[in-house]
């Protein structure tokens, strides 16, 4: 009736719910490092990025 058990969700939330967001949590942190690869790759091959030519990457 009331769903305490399903409202709180004790066991439910607070076992499943947060172990499932800490996992993507370890991609995140990558996410930050692998930007900075893709925009080191871009500079280095001016040719296939000619997009930033005009940005100034090829043309310090």
């Amino acid at each position: 009736g009331e769903g305490g058990n399903t409202g709180e969700g004790g066991n439910t939330g607070e076992g499943g719910t947060p172990e499932e967001p800490i996992v993507p949590e370890e991609p995140v942190l990558p996410e930050g490092d692998g930007s900075f690869d893709n925009i080191g790759e871009i500079p280095e091959k001016p040719d296939d990025a000619p997009i930033y030519d005009g940005s100034g990457w090829t043309k310090p």
